[in-house]
Order: structure tokens, then sequence, then C-alpha cells
């Protein structure tokens, strides 16, 4: 399951964030710049350290379809989503994919891409931010199985209660009235010559 969508640009361009390279790599966040000349990407040095191994580089287009972690069920929807950033004005894209760890286990991760375009508006470089966010997406899914099983529960404890009653409210209380009130001694004898007589009835 992915979860793209555009959204308004942040307060403070993530191109501006290059200059602050040296603080983004002491927290857990990735730093990229992706020359689209070249098609070479830079990631910060806290890659290898998230995930345990060397990123993507050279030919980032062909190999990020062919060769990269990211989940087989991202790679197009995101890939698609990253050109569609040089045909929106101010272009700014947010996708959560899951990315693969050394050991193979998906992670969850936001990232967040602007496009740096040069004086003559062509684009030079998508910049962007690769954020943790499996924690998020592991207590939403729990919360919504939850959800999901509590409703289950609901249907099921309704219809074992109307298993368990069998007649409509309005009959089970004219029986009671029929039981209680002044024909209850001959309703209770009629009940009782019944069984009465069935007891006596020769087994067939």
């Amino acid at each position: 399951r992915t979860g793209f969508r555009f959204a308004v640009p942040i307060a403070e361009p993530i191109n501006d964030l290059l200059r602050y390279r040296n603080i983004i790599e002491r927290t857990n966040d990735i730093l990229f710049e992706w020359d689209v000349k070249r098609d070479v990407i830079d990631f910060s040095r806290n890659w290898n350290e998230r995930f345990g191994y060397e990123p993507i580089r050279e030919n980032a287009s062909e190999n990020i379809r062919k060769n990269s972690h990211l989940h087989p069920d991202d790679i197009d929807s995101f890939i698609t989503r990253v050109k569609e950033l040089s045909r929106v004005n101010s272009p700014f894209l947010e996708a959560n994919v899951r990315i693969a760890d050394s050991e193979g286990k998906y992670v969850w991760n936001r990232i967040r891409i602007i496009a740096h375009t040069k004086d003559d508006g062509k684009i030079e470089k998508f910049l962007g931010l690769i954020t943790d966010i499996d924690g998020e997406m592991r207590r939403s899914e729990q919360l919504k199985a939850k959800a999901e099983r509590d409703s289950l529960t609901k249907l099921y404890n309704k219809e074992t209660a109307s298993r368990r009653s069998p007649l409509p409210r309005h009959e089970q209380h004219s029986l009671r009235n029929l039981r209680s009130g002044p024909h209850a001694r001959n309703v209770r004898g009629t009940d009782q010559g019944v069984r009465s007589r069935q007891a006596l009835r020769p087994d067939r």
C-alpha cells in the first residue's frame, strides 16, 4: 500500500536545507540531491547508517527501476510522480514508500522532493529529504486492524443476541401478560393438560 500526494511547499524549501547539511546528517533524516543532467544522486552519509548499504548513485533513472531497494509495489508510482514534477509549477512531491534495509526488511519512509530550476525554467536537480515513518505507519495499521476487529465483534454480538430472542418484543410482552393476568390459571392448566397427554401417548 502507497501514499502519494502533492502538497503545498513547506515554509523553508528543501533546497535551502542544503546549507544545513551537517546538521541534518546528525539526525535520522537523509538529504539527497539528484542531478538531472548527469542522472546522479548524492545522498548524505547517514543513508549507510540507516540502511546498512551503499545507495544507488549512477544512472539513477534506470537503476531505481531495476536495482533499487524500493518495494516492488512502490517503484512505478514513485517514478511516475517524480516525472510529473517537471510538469507542475513550483512542484513539490511527498510520497510514502517502503525501502528495504540490509536484512531485506521493508521500512516505511516519507520522501519529500522539490524540483530546483535554472533561470530558463528547466529543471536542474531534485532536492529531497527521506524521513523514517515506520513506527507511525505501523501504529496506524494496528489501529485500523483493531477498528475492523471491533466492528466484526459488534456485528457478531448483535447476531448472537438476535438468535437468543426468537420472539419480537411485543409478542414476548403479550405472553408475559397472559401468564400473569386473570386467565393465567387457565393458561397454566391448558399447558399442564397438554404435557400430561403427551406423557401418556405411547411412543410410535
